[in-house]
C-alpha cells in the first residue's frame, strides 16, 4: 500500500505556511463570524473576498501577527468596505430588517441583536464568543490596546443584555 506524503511537510513547512491549509481553517471561522453580523449572501461574498486577498498577498506576509490575526483583520477591512458601500447606497427600505418569520429561532435574535451593536463592539463579542480569539489577538486585529477591546465586550454584553430583556430586535 502507497501511502501519499506532503512534500510541504517533508520539506518543514508548517501548515500555517500553505494557503490551502489557512483556508482550510480560517474559511469556516470567517464565514461563521460574518454570519453573525450580515446577511448570508453578505456573508459569502465576504468571506470569499477575504480569502482571494488572503491568496494574492499570501507569500507577502510579513509575521507581524499571527496568520489568522492577519486573516480576521482582513475580513475585519472588509466587513468595514460593504458597511461603508451600504451607506453610499442605501437598499429599498425595510428589505433588510424585515423578519419574515414572527416565531424567530434564537440564531436569528441573537443575529438581530449583534446588528445593533456599533461595529467595534460587534466585531469584539464575536470574535471572542463565536470564533474564540483571545483579547490579545482581537487587539491585534482591532489595532487597540487590550483594555479597548475588554471594554468593547463589557459594552456589547451589556448592550445585548438590554436588548434581548427588552425583546424589542424589529
Amino acid at each position: 500500500m502507497m501511502v501519499k506524503v506532503d512534500s510541504g511537510i517533508l520539506a518543514g513547512e508548517r501548515p500555517e505556511d500553505r494557503f490551502e491549509d489557512v483556508e482550510s481553517i480560517l474559511r469556516p471561522q470567517i464565514l461563521r463570524m460574518m454570519l453573525c453580523r450580515v446577511s448570508p449572501d453578505d456573508a459569502h461574498d465576504i468571506t470569499q473576498r477575504v480569502f482571494t486577498i488572503v491568496f494574492k498577498k499570501f507569500s507577502s506576509f510579513r509575521g507581524m501577527s499571527s496568520r489568522r490575526t492577519w486573516v480576521f483583520g482582513i475580513a475585519e477591512h472588509e466587513l468595514r468596505a460593504l458597511r461603508r458601500e451600504q451607506k453610499r447606497k442605501p437598499e429599498m427600505k425595510g428589505t433588510e430588517s424585515q423578519n419574515p418569520w414572527p416565531h424567530a429561532t434564537a440564531g436569528i435574535v441573537l443575529r438581530d441583536a449583534i446588528a445593533r451593536l456599533n461595529e467595534e463592539q460587534a466585531g469584539a463579542f464575536v470574535m471572542m464568543e463565536v470564533e474564540g480569539l483571545s483579547v490579545k489577538e482581537i487587539a491585534e486585529v482591532q489595532g487597540v490596546p487590550e483594555g479597548t477591546v475588554l471594554s468593547r465586550l463589557h459594552a456589547a454584553r451589556k448592550r445585548l443584555r438590554e436588548i434581548l430583556k427588552d425583546g424589542n430586535l424589529l
